[in-house]
């Protein structure tokens, strides 16, 4: 796949290696570049074909030393079918109210936006973020982003959704809701809403960020299939291992509890009824064992083989080996 830059210089950056989020003892390191002036959108939406992620008005991409467990995944919306699991948070949420707007922080979101992280994500950084923060999070951008607001019966603000609009359909930045409204499971409620909205105009595809199989965080984005996932060779069908669960000879219905269970909550192998093997429903698997290769040349960036190869001629790059962040002209 090839990107043409016929606008101006290009400039990508390496960022130093940072204790990962999502997986213990391991680093993370991002390659990542500006977006902003006229040819934002289009810049944005070809990297966002390429597996990267918007946050403020910047793109990035995970270059790990050693890693390649993040990878970029997209619903596939015209092939999607809830689950019955799915189909009843539906019918539950059935009374929640939406509404889209203009990216516009208030004091009533950040509100939600604190009480959901202290709950969650105590001791990560977001949970550090005053309103300038959360505000220059929402608010930063120069592509088209639009926030979602959920309520409910009692016009009590229960979740929020912010929504980049791309050629192809929607990328989800960042989502938050009501902590202690558990029963809803307004995270993945928020998701299903976002697939029938893109559903409703056309669109191809609805962007979750990265899926991080073996991550708690990061792994349940499976349960939203089909889905593909950003492979050296492009996007590729995202497939996942079927479960291991020893049942009790009578229990039938623990088959079809198995089956109904989010992809996420289930791992490899298969279901043991009676000496006999019986496997629950399942997508198809793909394993990669490299990550992308980003190769910059004469203004263009061509994805092939690992991304990697963009952050280590950056390190020789830096005049200063203490220096945080290398650049690279395009």
């Amino acid at each position: 796949m090839k990107i043409d830059f016929t606008a101006e210089r290009q400039f990508f950056f390496a960022t130093t290696p940072l204790p990962c989020p999502y997986l213990p003892d391991r680093l993370e390191r991002r390659v990542l570049a500006e977006i902003s002036g006229p040819g934002a959108a289009r810049l944005h939406d070809r990297l966002a074909q390429a597996g990267f992620r918007r946050s403020h008005r910047v793109v990035y991409s995970p270059a790990c030393p050693r890693c390649n467990a993040c990878r970029a995944l997209r619903v596939l919306v015209a092939d999607f079918t809830p689950s019955r699991t799915q189909r009843r948070l539906l019918r539950r949420n059935a009374g929640l109210k939406v509404r889209e707007l203009r990216p516009v922080a208030s004091a009533e979101q950040y509100d939600l936006f604190v009480r959901y992280q202290r709950s969650r994500h105590a001791s990560g950084e977001m949970a550090k973020m005053d309103f300038i923060d959360y505000r220059a999070m929402v608010e930063e951008s120069s592509i088209d982003t639009r926030l979602i607001e959920v309520r409910d019966a009692e016009r009590r603000l229960v979740a929020v959704c912010l929504v980049d609009r791309v050629g192809d359909g929607f990328s989800a930045v960042y989502s938050f809701f009501d902590p202690e409204a558990e029963r809803a499971s307004l995270g993945t409620w928020l998701i299903l809403s976002l697939i029938e909205r893109a559903a409703a105009i056309g669109a191809a595809h609805v962007y979750l960020g990265y899926w991080v199989e073996t991550s708690a965080k990061m792994s349940y984005k499976a349960s939203f299939s089909p889905a593909e996932i950003y492979t050296p060779a492009g996007w590729r069908r995202l497939v996942v291992p079927p479960p291991t669960v020893t049942a009790p000879h009578q229990d039938l219905q623990g088959l079809e509890r198995l089956a109904a269970m989010p992809l996420a909550r289930r791992h490899a192998g298969a279901v043991r009824i009676a000496g006999e093997q019986a496997t629950a429903p399942l997508i198809d698997r793909v394993i990669v064992e490299d990550a992308v290769e980003v190769i910059v040349f004469d203004r263009q960036i061509q994805i092939v083989d690992r991304l990697r190869a963009l952050i280590f001629p950056l390190a020789a790059h830096r005049q200063d080996p203490e220096q945080g962040v290398g650049d690279l002209e395009v």
